[in-house]
């Protein structure tokens, strides 16, 4: 069995080259140069401990020490302005989702981010991709930029476009995988991880130290019903 990263890893090439053949194909897609309208009034949204682990091993590796430190600063001012069970509820009630506070990402540096190469899937897949189960079925992920730009091509013909939440699948059977194998599987917000968690943690961590959802290798996993195999 290859390691979770190596598997998360290889998702993201795989996804990254397959959007790219969208974008070549439909380049209304493209986000407008210098445009970094999303990572500046984004909602918290989720994501998994293994995208985390993730990008946080590419911030320890590439980010200096003031760097990480002025990100975390930043992030901990952000977590203290919404809980963790209202981006669950804005999961499934858009209206709730409009209520939650639009940040700009701690990430973000000088209109670039910092850590593009290991960016959520979240982040990935905004303005690439169609909603397509649950109350937003046929919305489109994206802004309101994208949406314009695109509007022709949208209402004109059936585009062969990735449903978000069969991606977002994905990473739940990934961290069903990691649970599988002895680890631990978690979702909370990028800011919450910052914040609660720093770039390196411990399991106690996890005990003492965090508001978001954590999956032990002898507990159920919840929601909707998920394929095993990755």
């Amino acid at each position: 069995m290859r390691p979770p990263r190596s598997l998360l890893r290889q998702f993201y090439a795989q996804l990254d080259a397959a959007l790219a053949e969208f974008e070549a194909q439909y380049p209304q897609f493209l986000c407008p140069e210098g445009c970094c309208e999303c990572c500046l009034f984004a909602p918290p949204f989720l994501l998994s401990l293994a995208e985390y682990e993730f990008l946080a091993d590419y911030a320890r590796r590439n980010l200096s020490l003031t760097d990480l430190a002025r990100i975390r600063a930043a992030a901990e001012e952000q977590a203290q302005t919404y809980e963790f069970a209202e981006v669950v509820a804005a999961e499934e009630d858009p209206a709730v989702r409009e209520r939650l506070p639009r940040t700009r990402c701690p990430f973000l540096e000088g209109g670039l981010c910092s850590v593009y190469s290991a960016r959520p899937l979240a982040c990935r897949m905004f303005g690439r991709t169609i909603f397509t189960s649950g109350p937003e079925a046929g919305r489109f992920n994206g802004c309101a930029i994208l949406m314009e730009a695109a509007q022709p091509v949208l209402t004109g013909q059936t585009l062969k476009i990735h449903s978000a939440d069969s991606l977002r699948q994905k990473i739940i059977n990934l961290s069903v995988l990691i649970r599988m194998q002895g680890g631990v599987a978690a979702f909370n917000t990028l800011p919450k991880f910052i914040a609660e968690l720093g770039f390196s943690w411990s399991e106690r961590d996890l005990l003492q130290n965090f508001s978001g959802a954590v999956f032990w290798p002898e507990q159920p996993f919840p929601g909707q019903p998920f394929s095993h195999t990755w």
